[in-house]
């Protein structure tokens, strides 16, 4: 067979505190029957500012991209951890990396680039170390819609969407208004939060094994606050991760060498997200400081001046046609690809953040659809949490295969028309024996025994309940969407 070659093309939207890295230039040979010219092109990339400082990107810049084959765990020849050299709103591969032929090729991406990402693991577990305060970034293929795509040798050219990896903390400190000091904080301190962590890039920017504990100095340009109409802002980025138990705390102090030196007040617990920003007013009392809930909004960039790194963070998947009643997600809420576990939510909790949900009255029997459904606040449109008769009919009208995915386990569900999803056994944060059990929300309750959700493990599939009313209340689950 003649063995034609695709050049592969690469487009990108990155953003975020970028900074120079090294890449190796590769005198790679590659032997093909016909090799293109490589092109490089970017899609809408402007210039863009530090999160933290507000200074100007530095004109050179590098990310890594990783090419694999299909849904496999494997890299395509030359597609291993190449550099992409980025300047002047100009990407560069630093070597050609060409596509088999006919076959799927999803491209997965990481900033900052680090030339030591030798192998596929790195894209399971990327270390991520919060002192740095970078920015980490990951990203792949995707098409207009910010769904994963693939590459091949008819249709070369990628987009790589990116989304943060981080979450952002804000403080925004003001004085009482019958506060009539006048103070000088030049260091803002956020403690104990999670130092290090993995980031699992095949699984939608998943956090691993958060570790250590850190303190955080942040340093405002004003630091005065003479009156109650002016404000001290400080930016932290934080590791993803609920703070309960954590003891995260504020202070603000004129010695960076003792915390003790200033005031302090303990950070209302949280739970981060990549992608999210959480907003703290903090009041300085006579003597005390108070801090409110968090106010949570997506991490904007237009205040970064220009590079799209996906404000949303929601990557919205496909309808898959069952041919049931209603059309399957092809992923889990918070995923971005079939394999992906995604984020984990507390039923009747919209906003995705609630640690357990209370209700006034007797919760509803079904919030599929309405204010309390997860699916339909976050990823909008038709979409809605499955009922418990729709997850019926999709156990009783489809096959189930308990199958792997690369190294994720899960259930193919084949329906009659030949399509198919696949259900990855995510298990619970609670339980955390990923690969053997998962545990899927639906949006159906039931008085006296609790969230009616779908359960899965190798040797079967079943619609339940825990049993107990007030344990789906508080126990995190995996989100499958529905649409009619």
């Amino acid at each position: 067979m003649k063995n034609i070659q695709a050049i592969f093309y690469l487009a990108t939207m990155i953003g975020g505190v970028l900074s120079v890295a090294s890449c190796n230039n590769e005198n790679e040979t590659i032997t093909a029957s016909k090799q293109v010219p490589l092109e490089i092109q970017t899609g809408s990339v402007q210039t863009t500012r530090s999160i933290i400082e507000g200074s100007t990107l530095p004109e050179e810049c590098q990310y890594g991209i990783f090419a694999m084959y299909g849904k496999e765990r494997e890299v395509i020849d030359g597609g291993m951890n190449v550099c992409v050299n980025y300047s002047k709103g100009v990407s560069t591969l630093n070597k050609s990396v060409y596509l088999p032929t006919n076959v799927d090729v999803p491209v997965y991406a990481y900033y900052p680039y680090n030339a030591n990402y030798s192998n596929i693991e790195y894209l399971l577990e990327m270390p991520v170390d919060v002192t740095t305060q970078t920015d980490y970034l990951y990203g792949y293929s995707a098409d207009n819609d910010f769904k994963l795509t693939y590459v091949k040798d008819t249709q070369p050219k990628a987009t790589i969407y990116f989304k943060h990896a981080m979450a952002r903390v804000t403080m925004r400190i003001k004085k009482a208004t019958d506060n009539e000091n006048t103070y000088k904080f030049p260091y803002i301190n956020l403690l104990n939060v999670d130092k290090s962590a993995y980031l699992n890039i095949l699984d939608g920017g998943t956090i691993l094994d958060p570790t250590g504990t850190a303190n955080l100095t942040a340093k405002p340009s004003d630091y005065v606050l003479e009156n109650s109409d002016n404000e001290i802002v400080a930016d932290f980025l934080v590791i993803p991760g609920n703070t309960e138990g954590k003891k995260v705390l504020l202070n603000m102090s004129d010695d960076i060498s003792s915390f003790e030196n200033g005031l302090s007040a303990a950070v209302p617990v949280t739970n981060w997200q990549a992608g999210q920003q959480y907003t703290y007013t903090v009041t300085i009392k006579k003597g005390n400081l108070e801090v409110s809930q968090a106010e949570i909004t997506q991490w904007k960039n237009n205040e970064q001046g220009g590079l799209n790194v996906g404000d949303g963070n929601y990557a919205i998947a496909e309808a898959i046609d069952l041919g049931l009643s209603v059309k399957w997600a092809s992923w889990n809420m918070g995923a971005s690809s079939p394999e992906g576990y995604g984020d984990y939510y507390i039923w009747g909790d919209p906003t995705g953040e609630m640690t357990s949900a209370k209700f006034t009255n007797n919760p509803p029997s079904n919030i599929s659809g309405t204010k309390y459904d997860i699916a339909k606040a976050k990823w909008q449109g038709q979409w809605r949490l499955p009922t418990r008769s729709e997850f019926l009919e999709l156990i009783n009208k489809c096959t189930w295969s308990w199958t792997t995915i690369g190294t994720i386990k899960g259930y193919q569900v084949t329906a009659e028309n030949g399509n198919s999803i696949f259900i990855p056994a995510a298990s619970q944060p609670s339980v955390s024996i990923f690969g053997e059990s998962g545990y899927y929300m639906s949006g159906s309750y039931e008085p006296g025994y609790g969230v009616m959700e779908l359960w899965i493990r190798e040797d079967g599939h079943s619609l339940a309940t825990d049993g107990d009313e007030n344990k789906g209340l508080s126990e995190g689950y995996t989100v499958r969407p529905v649409m009619e």
